[in-house]
């Protein structure tokens, strides 16, 4: 994610291969999550190796950024060199319950003031 980039990362002297840029397929947020052994993440190149690329505009480049609450880490995958879940795949379990009063109270004040309307917006 790239809210965890500062320019330490983004201009480091290691060189111009320091940063690398990885990409999942579209819609497969779950199976990434999962570690899915058939979610193969694909190295992006760098702008200078694809003819044309610099006839592209930064506006036409898309990023959603997430925001996170205090502390809390964030989503991440440890991938293979060549892309694929460096971890076994997570099996569901057959546990399901309600939630405690705790984290009922924990999920009120997640949402308290929020417009949960627009949580389930089509994009």
């Amino acid at each position: 994610h790239a809210r965890r980039l500062r320019p330490i990362e983004l201009y480091s002297k290691k060189g111009r291969d320091a940063l690398q840029i990885w990409t999942a397929p579209g819609d497969s947020e779950l199976n990434v999550a999962y570690n899915r052994p058939n979610t193969q993440f694909q190295k992006m190149k760098r702008a200078d190796e694809i003819p044309g690329a610099e006839k592209i505009r930064a506006i036409e480049i898309g990023f959603q950024g997430e925001m996170y609450q205090q502390n809390e880490e964030g989503f991440r995958t440890v991938r293979t060199e060549d892309g694929r879940p460096a971890n076994p795949e997570v099996q569901p379990t057959s546990e399901t319950r309600a939630p405690t009063n705790d984290e009922m109270k924990k999920i009120q004040e997640m949402i308290k003031g929020k417009d949960l309307g627009g949580m389930f917006d089509d994009e």
